[in-house]
């Protein structure tokens, strides 16, 4: 795994996943794919002149907002599929 002071450029695209969603070490895998990603961003942001006080309530803030956006989404898809079932009866 890259460290902190690892260049900030990643190259490529996040690895697919090689194991099942229910596999014990599905998040494990997805977090050494994303974690490259993320540290290059959070060193994107400390160059830019983003204090690290910032940065780490910054991400809990967005990952928070991005979860229940998601939520939101899913709730509202699956609102308008019932109300389409409903329509068609």
């Amino acid at each position: 795994m890259a460290g902190p002071d690892a260049g900030h450029e990643v190259i490529g695209r996040v690895a697919a996943p090689r194991f099942a969603a229910d596999h014990p070490d599905y998040c494990l895998e997805c977090e050494e794919a994303v974690e490259p990603f993320l540290i290059g961003m959070i060193g994107h942001a400390r160059d830019a002149g983003w204090e690290p006080s910032a940065i780490w309530p910054v991400l809990r803030s967005l990952v928070a907002n991005l979860e229940e956006a998601e939520i939101e989404n899913w709730r509202t898809s699956h609102a308008i599929g019932q109300a389409r079932l409903a329509m068609a009866e």
